[in-house]
């Protein structure tokens, strides 16, 4: 990770641009079925480590993607809350509005919210 960030780095360096270099962490089992999916404590961590590693390379957010179920999401956003950068979560969402779960995204945004303290994710 440290050679990824640092080559972006250089990039942003020699163009002179703004320019924001992040790290994409998802879920452990099956994004779009929720198979294998971790519960709360479980997901805090397994994730941290990636966070960690993110973090430590010079991240600028780390993005939570593609996550099928409210534990996983939840054990995430607690273990991403623990660095100090932005991290924007973002769910596997049914037709029907719903997480694979079977949780509703309304539900899913609050029970997140009052789970994390500072920071809370950028965006869900």
């Amino acid at each position: 990770m440290q050679d990824n960030l640092g080559f972006l780095r250089q990039v942003q360096a020699r163009q002179g641009i703004q320019m924001y270099a992040g790290g994409l962490l998802g879920c452990r089992g099956d994004a779009y079925t929720g198979e294998g999916a971790l519960g709360l404590e479980e997901a805090r961590e397994f994730h941290r480590w990636e966070g960690q590693l993110f973090a430590e390379a010079g991240a600028d957010f780390l993005y939570a993607a593609l996550l099928p179920t409210l534990e996983e999401a939840a054990g995430m956003a607690l273990a991403l809350s623990e660095f100090g950068i932005p991290y924007p979560l973002s769910f596997t969402v049914n037709r029907d509005g719903c997480l694979v779960d079977g949780t509703e995204i309304s539900r899913a945004i609050s029970h997140i919210d009052s789970l994390v303290d500072s920071p809370p994710p950028l965006a869900l």
